[in-house]
């Protein structure tokens, strides 16, 4: 599991970006609390 706090949505996509080639599937669960 990975958790984290970003204060910029470009942090996110960049990290989405490095990861994107070592996942073959994922998961984001989005409510009002965060994305998990």
């Amino acid at each position: 599991m990975f958790e984290a706090r970003l204060g910029q949505a470009t942090t996110l996509k960049k990290i989405l970006d490095a990861i994107k080639d070592l996942l073959n599937e994922g998961t984001f669960d989005c409510s009002d609390s965060g994305i998990q």
